[in-house]
């Protein structure tokens, strides 16, 4: 049976918490990473996609500008995009990947084997003309603590 409706889990927000983008800069990210570590124990940043390198690249800047105060423990997953695509004109809107847990264009689903089929499906109280495409996307998590 194919995979029409992505698992719901809790989304991980909190105000540790930082969703990096590819289209947020470096130095931004590394001034809101630094001020959160300022405020709490521990931070924990997460990258989806085309973030991974940059949500890597900050937390190993991190570690290395403590002098060994901070260490970083890293984990990835495999979540499930839903892509709202509307018609119009004939033509399809993808919404952007880059608003992860950011914005309600796309809901986080649990991790899922590549196995699983993917099919088009219309969208709950949607018209068959309006879209809906689940994807698999890779994520990593980084939790960076004092040592």
């Amino acid at each position: 049976m194919p995979l029409c409706v992505p698992p719901q889990t809790p989304a991980l927000r909190g105000s540790n918490h930082l969703l990096v983008s590819r289209r947020a800069g470096a130095p931004s990210l590394l001034r809101r990473s630094r001020k959160l570590l300022e405020r709490y124990r521990e931070v924990h940043l997460h990258g989806l996609g085309a973030a991974i390198a940059p949500t890597i690249t900050i937390a190993a800047q991190l570690v290395l500008e403590s002098g060994g105060a901070l260490v970083a423990s890293a984990s990835t997953s495999t979540e499930t995009l839903l892509d709202r695509s509307i018609e119009q004109g004939g033509a399809h809107e993808d919404e952007d990947v880059d608003r992860w847990a950011e914005e309600d264009g796309e809901e986080r689903g649990v991790s899922a084997s590549p196995d699983d089929p993917m099919e088009e499906c219309p969208a709950d109280g949607e018209e068959a003309s309006s879209r809906s495409l689940l994807r698999l996307s890779s994520a990593v998590h980084i939790r960076i603590y004092p040592t």
